[in-house]
């Protein structure tokens, strides 16, 4: 990446000043305004070797073989959501399988589950947005087969308490 456009997109940045509940910080800085503009200036937007250096990090930071990149978390939900009701898979989700994801979300997550057969129940939300883990735990019961946290607002959900 040219030198000049980081130097030129930190010195520009001025995030604004947070008032009252902040619903709307930016989760992003100078150095991902820069890979953006890097990108746009390329014209690879869509795939290249970014994306393909982006899917192999992330499938390594997972412990994975493979990563897919794809264009939103809606279609990430319908693709995550089709690979687990797969026939191919030995233990997969059935139709009316429960999938337990939190109250506050987008309705595309909803719609995911429900396009794959699967039954969603919604639990309420703590101060952050996220799924209140105290619920969580009350709502798991015999049909439970799933747990889809949605990281809402720029806001990472505590994936060590939901997966204990």
């Amino acid at each position: 990446m040219d030198p000049a456009l980081q130097e030129l997109v930190a010195r520009s940045f001025h995030p604004p000043q947070a008032r009252g509940i902040p619903l709307n910080i930016h989760s992003y800085g100078p150095e991902e305004i820069a890979e953006v503009l890097d990108s746009l200036l390329t014209t690879q937007v869509t795939m290249g070797k970014k994306v393909r250096a982006f899917e192999h990090a992330f499938a390594a930071y997972c412990g994975a073989k493979e990563g897919i990149m794809v264009n939103s978390g809606s279609s990430a939900d319908l693709l995550a959501l089709a690979a687990l009701t797969n026939p191919a898979l030995k233990d997969r989700l059935h139709p009316g399988d429960e999938v337990i994801t939190p109250a506050v979300t987008w309705s595309t997550t909803v719609f995911s589950i429900l396009n794959a057969g699967l039954l969603p129940h919604l639990v309420d939300v703590g101060e952050d947005f996220l799924l209140d883990i105290e619920q969580l735990k009350e709502a798991i019961g015999p049909r439970t087969r799933a747990i889809m946290p949605v990281h809402l607002l720029g806001n990472p959900c505590n994936m060590k308490a939901i997966e204990d």
